[in-house]
Order: structure tokens, then C-alpha cells, then sequence
């Protein structure tokens, strides 16, 4: 019987083909969200971002933000990759929108609940969660990236969500003052972040990322949409609260 001998180059072909193979197509992150501007809020934030499918499914769960109302939340980028600290808010003591977007950067991904999610609904009142009576908030949603600008990387996220009731304690968004700084017609509450988390506090390098489209400015918050929707913002508060006092929930 004759045996055959295969050379170190020959039995290196088919296992480089078994070895060599593309990056890991699925990466993900879970991220502590961290209460801003004593919102006494908590939370957690799971993103899982499947390269082949060019999706991210994104997991957030949180208690003790204002009951019945709803929160904006978005996934941001483009700035120091950290949530602010308190020491960089104003003279009256709240932490504003402009004031933490130097920290976790502009929005990238509006988590709604359905319908559009780029930076455009950045304040879809209709479309973001509600939180339940005892001010929890349980979301979940799959978003085909192919529908955004620019790229996702969980390297380099922070995850903020938006509603505070501490600066006039009465279970609603205001009202006013302070006002926002963002539009000077709606209360600082309805547009203040009360929970922020990134994955480079939490030490998660996630290598690569995922193509989202083209262009690279989706990072840039406009501003001038949180104004458009905070007005919305307000009313959508406003009726939840009427809702809740005809029920005797306050």
C-alpha cells in the first residue's frame, strides 16, 4: 500500500480557509445607565449590532424616571464618548441638552418606537416609550441600518434618555421656569437628560463596526429639532397628566 505524505504547504491551504475567514459578524454591549440631574433614575442599555444583517437591536430598560410621560432617547456619537458631569452645568444647577453634547456627542439613532429613527425624530413625542405608572420603561426595537447616515461602532456610543420631574416636583414636564435653553417657550424639564451611559466609561472596546449608508454628519445634533418636538413634548405631558389626576394616580 502506497501512503501519501502531504507537505506543511499543502495542509496549510485548507486550514487557512477554515481560519481566515471574515471578522466576527455580530458585536454587542451592555451599557449602565447612570442618573443625570438627580433624576434618581437607573438603568440598562443592551446593544447588539449584527454585521451580515446590517441591524442593531437595542435593549433598554430603566425605573424610576417620571411616571406616565414620555422620554426621548437616542443613541449618540461624535463627542468625547463620556456622560457629563454635573460640574458642567450652568448657573442653575440643571444640566441642559447643549450643555452634555459636548460629552456624548449628536444623535445618531432616535429610539423610537416605530416609524423613522434617525436624527430627524430626534423629539417624535408620539414614537418614543412612555414609562408605565411606576415610571419604568421597557423598550426594545431592531433597526435596519441601511436607512441612516454613517457608521455605527459600539466602541464609541453613549445612550441618553430625556424627562426630568426635579427641578418642580408635580409629575409633570413643568411648567416653566426654567425654561429650555433649547426653546425658550417649553420647560427645561421636558428636554433635560436624566440618564446617560457610554460604552468608554464602561471599558467595552468592541472591535469594528457597520456600514450605516453614506455621509458622515449624522453625529451633528440640530438643535432646532429638539425645538420643533419639545412643543409636542409638553402637550403629550401634559395630557398624560390630565389622564392620571381623572384616574387618581398622583
Amino acid at each position: 500500500m502506497r501512503t501519501r505524505y502531504l507537505s506543511a504547504a499543502a495542509l496549510a491551504v485548507p486550514f487557512a480557509l477554515f481560519t481566515a475567514g471574515p471578522a466576527a459578524a455580530a458585536e454587542s454591549a451592555t451599557i449602565d445607565l447612570g442618573a443625570l440631574n438627580n433624576s434618581g433614575a437607573s438603568g440598562t442599555a443592551e446593544l447588539y449590532l449584527d454585521e451580515e444583517a446590517n441591524t442593531l437591536t437595542v435593549n433598554i430598560d430603566t425605573m424610576g424616571v417620571v411616571p406616565g410621560l414620555p422620554h426621548a432617547q437616542h443613541i449618540h456619537i461624535g463627542g468625547q464618548n463620556i456622560c457629563p458631569p454635573m460640574s458642567a452645568a450652568g448657573d442653575d444647577g440643571v444640566l441642559s441638552t447643549p450643555e452634555g453634547q459636548p460629552f456624548y456627542g449628536g444623535i445618531q439613532l432616535s429610539l423610537t418606537t416605530e416609524g423613522d429613527f434617525g436624527p430627524d425624530s430626534a423629539l417624535a413625542v408620539e414614537r418614543f416609550p412612555v414609562a408605565s405608572g411606576s415610571g419604568e420603561v421597557s423598550y426594545e426595537r431592531t433597526f435596519d441600518l441601511s436607512q441612516i447616515d454613517g457608521d455605527i461602532n459600539l466602541a464609541d456610543v453613549s445612550v441618553v434618555q430625556h424627562g426630568i420631574d426635579t427641578i418642580s416636583p408635580n409629575g409633570q414636564y413643568g411648567p416653566p421656569p426654567p425654561v429650555s435653553e433649547i426653546d425658550p417657550s417649553l420647560p427645561l424639564e421636558a428636554t433635560a437628560p436624566a440618564l446617560c451611559g457610554a460604552t468608554d466609561q464602561m471599558g467595552q472596546m468592541p472591535s469594528g463596526g457597520v456600514d450605516a449608508g453614506g455621509g458622515g454628519t449624522a453625529g451633528v445634533e440640530n438643535e432646532a429639532l429638539f425645538a420643533l418636538g419639545a412643543a409636542g413634548l409638553a402637550g403629550a405631558g401634559a395630557l398624560a397628566y390630565r389622564r392620571r389626576t381623572a384616574r387618581g394616580d398622583v
